[in-house]
Order: C-alpha cells, then structure tokens, then sequence
C-alpha cells in the first residue's frame, strides 16, 4: 500500500517535470543515494509543446502549471533525492545541515549533482530561507504538508507549488 501510495506521488512530481532518468539504493552512512552510474542516465525524449499547461491535484486542490518548469524550489530536504532523478536543468534545495556539509559534495552524490546546470541552496538545516527562495525565482516548488506547513502561505506567493502529503508517505521508509 505504501509503496503504491509513494509510486502515485512520483508519478505527480514526474508530470510535474515532464522528464526523468533513474536510481535510488543506500550509502554506507545510512543516507539513500543513487544506485545507477550517472552514464547511464538518459533524460526522456523532450514533452511535445501540448504537454502544457497541466493540471496536478496537490493537496486535495488542483494547481496548474502553465509550463514545463526549467528552476524546481525544494522546501523540505526529504525530497531532495528525488531531484536526482529528474531532468531538471536548475534545482534550488533545502539542505539538512549548514550547506558545507552537505552530501551534495560527496563522492556518491557528486556526479549526480553535477547533471544539473544550476544547483542552489535556498536553506540550510530543514529550514527554507524564503529570501533565498524567492531570490531563486523557481517556476514551481515541491513541499511538504508536515515540514512546510508554517510557510504555506509564503512558499505559495513565490510559485505554484506541489505539496506532499508526509502523512500519507514517508519517504524514507517507503
């Protein structure tokens, strides 16, 4: 069940960015990382131009993406892996520790985060700085309904965004 439930929300966020590659596996410090070699991720063909707009329901209401978003905001940091897995050419995260010591520069996460043209860190230690965010400009944001609750408002001016529901999905047990 909650493996189907976190395969429906993968789906959203993959019609969201209308494009992806592939992995996931585990590290030897207990953090998830990718098990496919960068080589071998291949971005899907490009969306033809009637792909847009599109409808996503996000937390029981239907938000609509205009176009196919180019700069992805990532407000809780459990959902910075799933990134990875996209062909986005700009990602803006929110990392678990203060950015120096952040995995994106380790020897397993490196080479994934080196795909994207831009990567910037819009908060450090769970917390959005939404200066940073708005600085950031994306043109959605995926969020979580537990983690960002008490910025909802604030990260819903800055871009349409689509909420997670971490009740439902735990996405590091599932």
């Amino acid at each position: 069940m909650r493996r189907s439930i976190l395969g429906i929300m993968m789906l959203a966020i993959v019609l969201v960015m209308s494009s992806c590659g592939s992995g996931s596996g585990g590290t030897k410090d207990g953090g998830a990382s990718p098990s496919v070699a960068p080589q071998s991720v291949k971005p899907s063909p490009e969306p033809t131009k009637s792909a847009f707009p599109r409808d996503i329901t996000s937390a029981g209401k239907t938000l609509t993406i205009q176009k196919q978003p180019l700069k992805v905001g990532v407000a809780s940091w459990t959902f910075m892996e799933m990134m990875f897995l996209f062909d986005v050419p700009s990602v803006g995260l929110t990392v678990p520790f203060a950015a120096a010591k952040s995995s994106l520069e380790s020897e397993v996460y490196k080479p994934y985060a080196d795909k994207f043209k831009e990567l910037k860190v819009v908060g450090e230690s769970a917390q959005v700085n939404l200066e940073s965010m708005l600085a950031y400009a994306p043109d959605v944001i995926v969020a979580g309904s537990k983690t960002n609750a008490a910025i909802k408002d604030q990260l819903e001016k800055i871009a349409p965004t689509v909420w997670v529901d971490e009740e439902k999905i735990n996405v590091r047990q599932d």
